[in-house]
């Protein structure tokens, strides 16, 4: 299998040339060190920005990151490497966690914790949006009721409760059409149902067509074009069928 080293800057070629030259001078060593995790962090970090796979620099970089070898560092860097798995063949009975396990561990965790933190920021945003949608209709719900009573109560005490009858009557006809138009979605986006459930639907949409035959009848009563208008706007905002979540 052919074998992969990392590519170092001139600094870095630098570093590893003053330690080849001096390798007892404390100072070369620091710097040897410092090459060392500043170009894992360096090549990590630019990957992850990039939104690449770090996997293929673990795979393709794993003697220098969990034994810092390098051939320009040491010449024999492939068969010290050798020598290192040979010598753990006597000690099978150990777990050895390698850099690049705890790498590949640590950034998992990392990635998980983004998706998380970005799946909470998505579930938050939407229940502001069901929030705000649902307000709107608690809206439209108010000003239908108010406008039927203005147009059809005329002020009597029976007139009144007669209007109040048929608007609590109409806001069933809205959760029937809120029901139809969502399973009409989930059919529209594949969703199976089981016979018994289709059937139920077909009942259930006998229901709402006797329903909007209610809502129509009522609405005929409003002389007013532009009053009928504003009933059918209001009635609209009412039927809509709530907002569909993409984290569910």
């Amino acid at each position: 299998m052919e074998t992969h080293y990392m590519k170092f800057d001139d600094n870095g070629n630098q570093a590893i040339s003053a330690f080849n030259e001096d390798p007892s001078n404390p100072r070369n060593s620091y710097e040897l060190g410092a090459l060392f995790w500043s170009s894992i962090s360096r090549q990590v970090g630019t990957i992850i920005r990039n939104g690449g796979d770090v996997g293929d620099l673990i795979n393709n970089e794993k003697d220098f990151i969990n034994f810092g070898l390098h051939p320009g560092i040491r010449e024999d860097a492939e068969n010290v490497r050798d020598a290192i798995f040979e010598a753990y063949l006597d000690y099978k009975h150990l777990k050895i966690e390698l850099l690049t396990d705890w790498l590949t561990t640590t950034i998992a965790e990392i990635t998980e914790g983004n998706r998380k933190d970005l799946i909470q920021q998505d579930i938050r945003n939407e229940e502001i949006q069901l929030k705000h949608l649902e307000n709107e209709i608690s809206l439209a719900y108010e000003a239908r009721e108010e406008l039927l009573k203005s147009l059809l109560a005329n002020g009597s005490p029976e007139a009144t409760r007669h209007v109040i009858n048929q608007i609590s009557q109409l806001k069933q006809v809205d959760q029937m059409q809120r029901a139809s138009l969502k399973r009409k979605r989930q059919v529209a986006k594949g969703a199976f149902f089981s016979v018994e459930e289709r059937r139920s639907f077909v009942q259930q949409e006998k229901q709402l067509q006797k329903g909007m035959q209610f809502y129509e009848a009522l609405a005929s009563q409003v002389r007013s074009p532009q009053d009928r208008a504003t009933l059918h706007e209001h009635t609209k905002k009412a039927h809509r069928p709530g907002y569909q979540s993409s984290c569910r």
